[in-house]
């Protein structure tokens, strides 16, 4: 994991939540998806709403939710302490932007192609 994140909007236990979780793929996705919006792990986290960070979200919280199968209430916990109502809205916000908006379906093609790659890059090492 990247030692050198600041995470400044986020109180600890929530931090050490994120980066102690002993899901380490979770974390990763994190980093894809960070990498592609250009964003860091703490603006993910963070309860900042500016552009790009709530896209950025969505596609954390319906692959996290997806693949890894993560409660609405743990995925809350996680992204700063948010209710999960709020991961309902955003899985709802997914489904309607990957039908409707072209830039997000490319980002969450390029996020999956990303994971596929070094998925298969890690299997063969």
């Amino acid at each position: 994991m990247n030692e050198n994140i600041i995470l400044s909007d986020c109180n600890e236990e929530h931090i050490q939540l994120f980066k102690e979780n002993p899901n380490v793929e979770l974390y990763l996705m994190a980093e894809h998806i960070c990498k592609i919006y250009n964003i860091n792990v703490d603006e993910l986290i963070s309860k900042r709403r500016y552009d790009p960070l709530p896209f950025a979200r969505h596609t954390f919280i319906k692959l996290s939710f997806s693949t890894h199968r993560f409660s609405k209430s743990a995925l809350g916990r996680y992204l700063s302490n948010r209710n999960h109502a709020t991961i309902i809205s955003s899985l709802k916000a997914h489904d309607d932007l990957i039908k409707y908006n072209k830039p997000y379906q490319k980002k969450f093609d390029e996020i999956l192609q990303s994971i596929r790659t070094t998925q298969t890059q890690s299997q063969c090492n």
